[in-house]
Protein backbone atom coordinates (compact mmCIF):
# COMPACT_ATOMS: atom_id res chain seq x y z
CA UNK A 1 0.00 0.00 0.00
CA UNK A 2 1.64 3.53 -0.66
CA UNK A 3 0.28 6.77 0.66
CA UNK A 4 1.68 9.71 0.37
CA UNK A 5 0.57 13.67 -0.76
CA UNK A 6 -0.80 14.43 -4.33
CA UNK A 7 1.86 14.74 -6.61
CA UNK A 8 4.72 12.55 -4.30
CA UNK A 9 5.25 10.21 -6.98
CA UNK A 10 3.19 7.62 -6.11
CA UNK A 11 1.51 7.10 -9.48
CA UNK A 12 5.49 7.09 -11.14
CA UNK A 13 6.52 4.31 -9.22
CA UNK A 14 3.69 1.96 -10.18
CA UNK A 15 4.30 3.91 -13.86
CA UNK A 16 7.89 3.20 -13.67
CA UNK A 17 7.15 -0.88 -12.68
CA UNK A 18 5.14 -0.97 -15.88
CA UNK A 19 7.25 0.46 -18.15
CA UNK A 20 9.87 -2.54 -17.34
CA UNK A 21 7.00 -4.27 -17.95
CA UNK A 22 6.49 -3.23 -21.23
CA UNK A 23 10.42 -3.73 -21.94
CA UNK A 24 10.24 -7.27 -20.60
CA UNK A 25 7.73 -8.30 -22.86
CA UNK A 26 9.03 -6.01 -25.59
CA UNK A 27 5.71 -3.93 -26.51
CA UNK A 28 7.32 -0.09 -25.90
CA UNK A 29 4.74 1.26 -28.52
CA UNK A 30 2.65 3.83 -27.07
CA UNK A 31 -0.87 2.20 -27.65
CA UNK A 32 0.35 -0.80 -25.41
CA UNK A 33 1.95 1.86 -22.96
CA UNK A 34 -1.57 3.36 -22.61
CA UNK A 35 -3.48 0.19 -22.45
CA UNK A 36 -1.44 -0.63 -19.18
CA UNK A 37 -2.13 2.30 -17.26
CA UNK A 38 1.13 4.25 -18.02
CA UNK A 39 0.20 8.50 -18.74
CA UNK A 40 1.70 8.70 -22.17
CA UNK A 41 3.03 11.98 -22.89
CA UNK A 42 6.14 13.77 -24.40
CA UNK A 43 9.24 11.75 -24.10
CA UNK A 44 11.02 14.28 -22.48
CA UNK A 45 8.26 14.98 -20.05
CA UNK A 46 8.75 11.05 -18.89
CA UNK A 47 12.44 11.69 -18.06
CA UNK A 48 13.60 13.01 -14.37
CA UNK A 49 12.95 16.53 -14.73
CA UNK A 50 15.56 17.94 -11.65
CA UNK A 51 18.48 18.95 -15.30
CA UNK A 52 17.11 19.57 -18.19
CA UNK A 53 20.33 17.13 -19.52
CA UNK A 54 18.17 14.65 -18.46
CA UNK A 55 15.71 15.28 -21.87
CA UNK A 56 17.92 12.98 -23.48
CA UNK A 57 19.26 10.66 -20.83
CA UNK A 58 18.16 7.07 -21.33
CA UNK A 59 15.45 6.00 -18.74
CA UNK A 60 17.33 2.77 -16.65
CA UNK A 61 14.94 0.92 -14.48
CA UNK A 62 16.45 -2.34 -12.25
CA UNK A 63 14.19 -4.65 -10.99
CA UNK A 64 14.80 -8.00 -8.92
CA UNK A 65 12.84 -10.84 -7.92
CA UNK A 66 12.38 -12.68 -4.54
CA UNK A 67 14.98 -15.22 -6.35
CA UNK A 68 17.45 -12.37 -6.24
CA UNK A 69 17.46 -12.31 -10.33
CA UNK A 70 18.04 -8.71 -11.19
CA UNK A 71 16.61 -7.17 -14.60
CA UNK A 72 17.93 -4.09 -15.71
CA UNK A 73 16.25 -1.95 -18.23
CA UNK A 74 17.69 0.72 -20.40
CA UNK A 75 15.46 2.78 -22.20
CA UNK A 76 15.78 5.12 -24.94
CA UNK A 77 13.59 7.84 -26.84
CA UNK A 78 14.97 10.12 -29.76
CA UNK A 79 12.38 12.84 -28.49
CA UNK A 80 11.33 13.10 -32.18
CA UNK A 81 7.14 13.30 -32.98
CA UNK A 82 5.34 10.14 -32.74
CA UNK A 83 8.62 8.66 -31.88
CA UNK A 84 8.51 5.07 -29.27
CA UNK A 85 11.09 4.27 -26.80
CA UNK A 86 13.41 1.57 -27.71
CA UNK A 87 15.23 -1.23 -25.35
CA UNK A 88 19.06 -0.70 -25.97
CA UNK A 89 20.90 -3.90 -26.78
CA UNK A 90 23.68 -3.18 -24.35
CA UNK A 91 21.64 -3.10 -20.95
CA UNK A 92 19.27 -6.48 -21.15
CA UNK A 93 18.38 -8.24 -18.69
CA UNK A 94 21.15 -8.94 -16.14
CA UNK A 95 21.55 -12.60 -14.52
CA UNK A 96 24.47 -13.73 -11.79
CA UNK A 97 25.75 -17.30 -13.30
CA UNK A 98 24.59 -18.89 -10.33
CA UNK A 99 21.06 -18.31 -11.37
CA UNK A 100 21.81 -19.26 -14.57
CA UNK A 101 20.94 -22.81 -14.23
CA UNK A 102 18.02 -22.75 -12.05
CA UNK A 103 16.24 -20.18 -14.73
CA UNK A 104 17.35 -22.50 -17.84
CA UNK A 105 15.60 -25.35 -16.03
CA UNK A 106 12.56 -23.21 -14.88
CA UNK A 107 12.24 -22.23 -18.78
CA UNK A 108 12.53 -26.07 -20.45
CA UNK A 109 10.19 -27.16 -17.98
CA UNK A 110 7.49 -24.60 -19.19
CA UNK A 111 8.09 -25.85 -22.58
CA UNK A 112 5.31 -27.87 -24.27
CA UNK A 113 6.86 -30.23 -26.30
CA UNK A 114 10.33 -32.18 -26.89
CA UNK A 115 10.93 -30.58 -29.67
CA UNK A 116 10.53 -27.27 -28.52
CA UNK A 117 13.06 -28.13 -25.52
CA UNK A 118 16.29 -29.06 -28.45
CA UNK A 119 15.69 -26.00 -30.14
CA UNK A 120 16.16 -23.80 -26.86
CA UNK A 121 19.26 -26.49 -25.91
CA UNK A 122 20.14 -25.51 -29.65
CA UNK A 123 19.64 -21.84 -28.83
CA UNK A 124 21.93 -21.91 -25.48
CA UNK A 125 24.85 -23.68 -26.99
CA UNK A 126 24.61 -21.00 -30.42
CA UNK A 127 24.24 -18.07 -28.34
CA UNK A 128 24.66 -18.08 -24.22
CA UNK A 129 27.24 -20.88 -23.76
CA UNK A 130 29.82 -17.88 -26.02
CA UNK A 131 28.66 -14.82 -23.52
CA UNK A 132 28.96 -17.61 -20.60
CA UNK A 133 32.57 -18.87 -21.24
CA UNK A 134 33.49 -15.06 -22.41
CA UNK A 135 31.95 -13.60 -18.70
CA UNK A 136 34.07 -16.36 -16.84
CA UNK A 137 37.62 -16.24 -18.55
CA UNK A 138 37.16 -12.27 -17.47
CA UNK A 139 36.11 -13.44 -14.26
CA UNK A 140 39.50 -15.43 -13.94
CA UNK A 141 41.70 -12.80 -15.02
CA UNK A 142 40.43 -10.39 -12.76
CA UNK A 143 39.65 -12.71 -9.58
CA UNK A 144 36.14 -11.91 -9.15
CA UNK A 145 34.08 -13.75 -6.27
CA UNK A 146 31.31 -13.58 -8.46
CA UNK A 147 31.20 -14.06 -12.63
CA UNK A 148 28.17 -12.32 -13.89
CA UNK A 149 27.65 -11.48 -18.11
CA UNK A 150 24.84 -9.04 -19.78
CA UNK A 151 23.12 -9.57 -22.94
CA UNK A 152 20.02 -9.24 -24.76
CA UNK A 153 18.19 -11.88 -24.40
CA UNK A 154 16.41 -13.79 -27.50
CA UNK A 155 13.10 -12.37 -29.16
CA UNK A 156 10.08 -13.49 -26.50
CA UNK A 157 9.53 -16.01 -29.06
CA UNK A 158 12.24 -18.00 -28.17
CA UNK A 159 12.73 -17.45 -24.75
CA UNK A 160 9.85 -16.15 -21.68
CA UNK A 161 11.53 -15.03 -18.75
CA UNK A 162 10.20 -15.15 -15.07
CA UNK A 163 10.88 -11.54 -14.54
CA UNK A 164 8.70 -11.47 -11.67
CA UNK A 165 5.48 -11.86 -13.48
CA UNK A 166 6.20 -7.65 -14.28
CA UNK A 167 5.59 -8.33 -18.12
CA UNK A 168 2.00 -8.63 -17.36
CA UNK A 169 1.80 -5.61 -14.86
CA UNK A 170 -1.04 -3.31 -15.22
CA UNK A 171 -1.73 -0.20 -13.45
CA UNK A 172 -6.11 0.09 -12.86
CA UNK A 173 -7.72 2.88 -12.56
CA UNK A 174 -12.00 1.97 -13.20
CA UNK A 175 -14.13 4.79 -14.07
CA UNK A 176 -17.99 5.27 -13.47
CA UNK A 177 -18.96 5.78 -17.29
CA UNK A 178 -16.49 2.24 -18.09
CA UNK A 179 -18.15 0.31 -15.56
CA UNK A 180 -21.69 0.87 -16.45
CA UNK A 181 -20.84 0.53 -20.87
CA UNK A 182 -20.49 -3.12 -19.98
CA UNK A 183 -20.64 -3.75 -23.36
CA UNK A 184 -17.28 -2.23 -24.40
CA UNK A 185 -14.47 -4.26 -24.17
CA UNK A 186 -11.08 -2.92 -23.88
CA UNK A 187 -7.70 -3.34 -25.91
CA UNK A 188 -6.14 -5.27 -22.76
CA UNK A 189 -8.04 -8.74 -22.35
CA UNK A 190 -9.87 -10.16 -19.83
CA UNK A 191 -10.09 -5.85 -18.20
CA UNK A 192 -8.89 -3.05 -19.28
CA UNK A 193 -7.73 -0.15 -17.56
CA UNK A 194 -10.84 1.46 -16.76
CA UNK A 195 -13.00 -1.56 -16.10
CA UNK A 196 -13.73 -2.63 -20.07
CA UNK A 197 -14.63 -6.27 -20.34
CA UNK A 198 -16.38 -6.37 -16.78
CA UNK A 199 -19.23 -8.22 -18.32
CA UNK A 200 -17.88 -10.39 -20.33
CA UNK A 201 -15.25 -11.87 -17.51
CA UNK A 202 -18.51 -12.20 -15.07
CA UNK A 203 -19.87 -14.12 -18.11
CA UNK A 204 -17.16 -16.69 -18.62
CA UNK A 205 -16.89 -17.25 -15.31
CA UNK A 206 -20.09 -17.60 -14.03
CA UNK A 207 -20.39 -20.31 -17.33
CA UNK A 208 -17.69 -22.37 -15.64
CA UNK A 209 -18.19 -25.70 -14.16
CA UNK A 210 -15.88 -24.76 -11.18
CA UNK A 211 -17.69 -21.57 -10.13
CA UNK A 212 -15.44 -20.74 -6.92
CA UNK A 213 -14.13 -17.64 -8.79
CA UNK A 214 -17.78 -16.46 -9.12
CA UNK A 215 -19.11 -17.62 -5.68
CA UNK A 216 -16.10 -15.61 -4.37
CA UNK A 217 -17.55 -12.44 -5.99
CA UNK A 218 -20.87 -12.90 -5.08
CA UNK A 219 -19.87 -13.30 -1.37
CA UNK A 220 -17.62 -10.52 -1.76
CA UNK A 221 -20.69 -8.54 -2.86
CA UNK A 222 -22.80 -9.29 0.29
CA UNK A 223 -20.87 -6.50 2.23
CA UNK A 224 -23.58 -4.33 0.77
CA UNK A 225 -26.43 -4.96 3.03
CA UNK A 226 -28.94 -5.04 0.04
CA UNK A 227 -27.23 -7.68 -2.34
CA UNK A 228 -28.79 -10.79 -2.65
CA UNK A 229 -27.61 -11.69 -5.95
CA UNK A 230 -26.67 -11.07 -9.57
CA UNK A 231 -27.14 -12.75 -13.44
CA UNK A 232 -25.26 -12.42 -16.45
CA UNK A 233 -28.03 -12.03 -19.15
CA UNK A 234 -27.40 -12.06 -22.90
CA UNK A 235 -30.95 -12.61 -23.86
CA UNK A 236 -31.17 -8.89 -25.32
CA UNK A 237 -29.13 -7.09 -28.37
CA UNK A 238 -27.00 -5.49 -25.36
CA UNK A 239 -25.81 -7.32 -22.39
CA UNK A 240 -26.58 -6.74 -18.97
CA UNK A 241 -26.12 -7.79 -14.97
CA UNK A 242 -29.58 -8.57 -13.18
CA UNK A 243 -28.97 -7.09 -9.78
CA UNK A 244 -31.32 -8.87 -6.95
CA UNK A 245 -31.87 -6.85 -3.86
CA UNK A 246 -33.26 -8.63 -1.09
CA UNK A 247 -35.51 -6.04 0.12
CA UNK A 248 -37.05 -5.46 -3.31
CA UNK A 249 -40.52 -7.19 -4.17
CA UNK A 250 -39.63 -10.33 -6.22
CA UNK A 251 -42.38 -9.55 -8.63
CA UNK A 252 -41.15 -6.19 -9.54
CA UNK A 253 -38.02 -6.42 -12.31
CA UNK A 254 -34.38 -6.78 -11.31
CA UNK A 255 -32.33 -3.75 -12.33
CA UNK A 256 -29.16 -3.45 -14.22
CA UNK A 257 -26.11 -1.90 -13.99
CA UNK A 258 -26.87 1.32 -15.59
CA UNK A 259 -29.60 1.71 -12.35
CA UNK A 260 -26.84 0.64 -9.68
CA UNK A 261 -24.98 2.93 -7.68
CA UNK A 262 -21.44 3.31 -8.68
CA UNK A 263 -20.18 2.21 -5.00
CA UNK A 264 -21.32 -1.99 -6.45
CA UNK A 265 -19.83 -1.06 -9.98
CA UNK A 266 -16.17 -0.45 -8.11
CA UNK A 267 -16.57 -3.31 -5.90
CA UNK A 268 -17.40 -6.12 -8.79
CA UNK A 269 -14.87 -5.09 -10.86
CA UNK A 270 -12.26 -5.08 -7.61
CA UNK A 271 -13.51 -8.47 -6.53
CA UNK A 272 -13.13 -10.02 -10.29
CA UNK A 273 -10.30 -8.79 -10.54
CA UNK A 274 -8.67 -10.36 -7.62
CA UNK A 275 -10.86 -14.07 -7.63
CA UNK A 276 -9.82 -15.50 -11.10
CA UNK A 277 -6.79 -16.58 -12.86
CA UNK A 278 -7.43 -14.97 -15.91
CA UNK A 279 -6.19 -11.68 -14.47
CA UNK A 280 -2.82 -10.49 -13.80
CA UNK A 281 -0.68 -12.18 -10.72
CA UNK A 282 0.81 -8.80 -10.75
CA UNK A 283 -0.57 -5.55 -10.96
CA UNK A 284 -1.38 -2.29 -8.92
CA UNK A 285 -5.08 0.32 -8.59
CA UNK A 286 -4.31 3.69 -7.81
CA UNK A 287 -6.83 5.11 -6.13
CA UNK A 288 -8.63 2.28 -4.97
CA UNK A 289 -10.84 4.70 -2.53
CA UNK A 290 -12.98 6.15 -5.02
CA UNK A 291 -16.71 6.35 -4.51
CA UNK A 292 -16.57 3.92 -1.41
CA UNK A 293 -18.15 4.48 2.10
CA UNK A 294 -14.93 4.99 4.74
CA UNK A 295 -16.60 2.11 6.66
CA UNK A 296 -17.05 -0.15 3.36
CA UNK A 297 -13.04 0.71 2.75
CA UNK A 298 -11.60 -0.94 5.64
CA UNK A 299 -14.17 -3.99 5.03
CA UNK A 300 -13.03 -3.77 1.65
CA UNK A 301 -9.16 -4.16 2.63
CA UNK A 302 -9.65 -6.60 4.83
CA UNK A 303 -11.77 -9.05 1.81
CA UNK A 304 -9.45 -8.36 -0.35
CA UNK A 305 -6.22 -9.34 1.29
CA UNK A 306 -7.99 -12.64 1.82
CA UNK A 307 -8.81 -12.99 -2.10
CA UNK A 308 -5.31 -11.94 -2.82
CA UNK A 309 -3.95 -14.64 -0.72
CA UNK A 310 -6.43 -17.18 -1.63
CA UNK A 311 -5.91 -16.38 -5.69
CA UNK A 312 -1.97 -15.51 -5.50
CA UNK A 313 -1.88 -11.98 -6.50
CA UNK A 314 0.41 -9.65 -5.66
CA UNK A 315 -1.01 -6.26 -5.35
CA UNK A 316 0.45 -2.48 -4.75
CA UNK A 317 -2.58 -0.35 -3.95
CA UNK A 318 -2.43 3.95 -3.44
CA UNK A 319 -4.77 5.83 -1.79
CA UNK A 320 -5.97 9.07 0.10
CA UNK A 321 -8.43 7.63 2.26
CA UNK A 322 -7.42 6.79 6.16
CA UNK A 323 -10.28 4.83 6.15
CA UNK A 324 -8.37 1.80 3.79
CA UNK A 325 -5.33 1.55 5.95
CA UNK A 326 -7.58 0.09 9.26
CA UNK A 327 -8.54 -3.12 6.86
CA UNK A 328 -4.84 -3.47 6.72
CA UNK A 329 -2.54 -5.65 9.14
CA UNK A 330 1.02 -4.87 9.01
CA UNK A 331 1.93 -7.01 11.77
CA UNK A 332 1.80 -9.41 8.93
CA UNK A 333 4.85 -9.30 6.45
CA UNK A 334 2.74 -10.10 3.48
CA UNK A 335 0.86 -6.71 3.96
CA UNK A 336 3.16 -4.20 3.55
CA UNK A 337 2.62 0.41 3.56
CA UNK A 338 4.99 2.20 2.42
CA UNK A 339 4.97 6.41 2.27
CA UNK A 340 6.07 8.19 -0.40
CA UNK A 341 7.01 11.63 -0.22
CA UNK A 342 9.24 14.20 -1.96
CA UNK A 343 12.93 14.61 -0.41
CA UNK A 344 14.26 18.49 -0.14
CA UNK A 345 15.01 18.29 -3.67
CA UNK A 346 11.50 17.42 -4.89
CA UNK A 347 13.05 13.60 -5.83
CA UNK A 348 11.04 10.97 -4.93
CA UNK A 349 11.15 8.55 -1.65
CA UNK A 350 9.76 5.62 -0.39
CA UNK A 351 9.73 4.97 3.24
CA UNK A 352 8.41 1.82 4.39
CA UNK A 353 5.92 2.71 7.81
CA UNK A 354 6.61 -0.30 10.56
CA UNK A 355 4.15 -0.32 13.51
CA UNK A 356 5.75 -0.30 17.15
CA UNK A 357 4.09 -1.83 19.97
CA UNK A 358 2.49 1.50 21.47
CA UNK A 359 3.00 2.06 25.61
CA UNK A 360 -0.41 3.60 25.48
CA UNK A 361 -3.60 3.61 23.88
CA UNK A 362 -3.43 1.21 20.80
CA UNK A 363 -4.00 3.72 18.02
CA UNK A 364 -5.58 2.72 14.36
CA UNK A 365 -3.70 3.11 11.22
CA UNK A 366 -6.61 5.83 10.04
CA UNK A 367 -5.44 7.94 13.27
CA UNK A 368 -1.97 8.11 13.08
CA UNK A 369 -2.26 8.70 8.82
CA UNK A 370 -4.56 12.08 9.98
CA UNK A 371 -1.97 13.07 13.16
CA UNK A 372 0.47 12.99 11.04
CA UNK A 373 2.69 10.36 12.78
CA UNK A 374 3.03 8.52 9.42
CA UNK A 375 3.88 11.10 7.37
CA UNK A 376 2.00 11.31 3.61
CA UNK A 377 0.05 14.37 4.37
CA UNK A 378 0.78 18.04 3.82
CA UNK A 379 2.36 20.15 6.15
CA UNK A 380 3.05 23.45 4.40
CA UNK A 381 -0.94 25.03 5.17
Amino acid sequence: MFIGENGAGKSNILEAIALAGAAQAGKLDNEFLASRGIRVSAPELMRAGFDVANSKNPVVITTKTTEQREFKYELNNDNQPYSAWTKSPIHGETFAMQYFTSWFEDYLASLPNDKRRLEAISKIKEEFIPALTGAAEAAKSSSAKEVSFKMELPASKHFRVNAGGIDDFIIYSPENSMLRAFEREGQIEPLGINGEGLLKLLGVLSKRRNKEAINDIKESLRLLNWFDDFRISRNTSRGKMEIVDQFLDPKIPCFDQRSANEGFLFLAFYFALFSNELTPKFFAIDNIDSSLNPKLCEALMRRLVALSKKHNKQVILTTHNPAILDGLDISNPDNRLFVVSRASDGQTRVRRFEKKPSEGRPRRLSELFLSGALGGIPKHF
